[in-house]
């Protein structure tokens, strides 16, 4: 089978029966700006994000902690970079997105906040 622009070509047998079917497709582009990357996860339209493996094996979810000057990061979930609004894994995906992983202020890994006591 052949694939080009929107075209499938494939060669066939007079007499023989062949049945087609079509999955559409969105792409989720997720941004990690902690740990400087990109992800892109193809979901099936209609599909929740939360239930496809490929968006369940990123490790996107696991807090972070930057080596210098070895602030943590707490993971809150992932957002539209536009609207600063979180985006519900679990709504059916119904167009191609681009999404930040939120985070929540930077902690030293004491607990402490910088610059606080």
């Amino acid at each position: 089978m052949r694939h080009s622009r929107g075209t499938i070509s494939f060669d066939a047998a007079v007499g023989s029966t062949y049945v087609l079917t079509y999955l559409k497709a969105h792409e989720i582009t997720i941004i990690d700006g902690k740990r400087a990357a990109v992800h892109r996860v193809k979901v099936k339209s209609g599909t929740a994000l939360e239930d496809t493996e490929e968006f369940n094996d990123l490790a996107i979810f696991e807090d972070y902690t930057d080596p210098l000057p070895e602030l943590y990061t707490s993971i809150r979930g992932l957002e539209y970079p536009s609207l600063r609004q979180e985006y519900d894994v679990s709504e059916p995906v119904t167009r191609s997105l681009t999404l930040h992983v939120r985070t929540r202020p930077r902690m030293m890994q004491s607990g402490r906040r910088p610059g606080g006591s």
